[in-house]
């Protein structure tokens, strides 16, 4: 039993899933920063366009646009990247607390999972259903009407 549960959680823990999980977020950074200079570069120069009061001609308010496009897409996707980081990083801290309450603790009531981390029973049992399902826990079921993980 202590094999299969040292290779879980290494596969848990896998720097490659670490180092992707970093590389999101300092992509997600960096295209935050760049979408708010592109965002705030295509504001003010509207802004500055509008208050000269001349005739624009279509090349600068569609280039004014497009950058502003650029901006807007750029830092919703660096958002979201660094979001999906942040929640992935939570995620796996989740996962290890479980293995150490499953595993140490000799538990597998996701009732008493749930009071020990004081992290309500839905979060836990989709927590503990992931984990299943994508093999931290190997030869591992979640029985939802017993409210147990069960462990062969």
């Amino acid at each position: 039993m202590s094999l299969w549960w040292q290779k879980g959680l290494l596969k848990m823990q896998n720097p490659k899933n670490v180092k992707q999980s970093a590389a999101m977020a300092v992509w997600g950074w960096i295209l935050a920063i760049l979408g708010f200079g592109w965002t705030f570069m295509a504001v003010s120069f509207a802004a500055n366009v509008s208050i000269m009061e001349f005739e624009e001609d279509v090349n600068e308010k569609g280039m004014t646009i497009m950058i502003l496009g650029f901006g807007v897409l750029a830092l919703a996707g660096g958002i979201t990247l660094i979001v999906t980081h942040y929640k992935r990083k939570r995620a796996l801290a989740r996962y290890a607390v479980y293995w150490n309450i499953i595993f140490n603790n000799r538990t597998n009531s996701i009732n008493e999972i749930a009071a020990i981390t004081g992290i309500n029973y839905e979060t836990v049992l989709k927590d503990l259903q992931y984990m299943v399902s994508h093999q931290h826990i190997a030869n591992a079921y979640v029985d939802i009407q017993n409210r147990i993980i069960v462990i062969n």
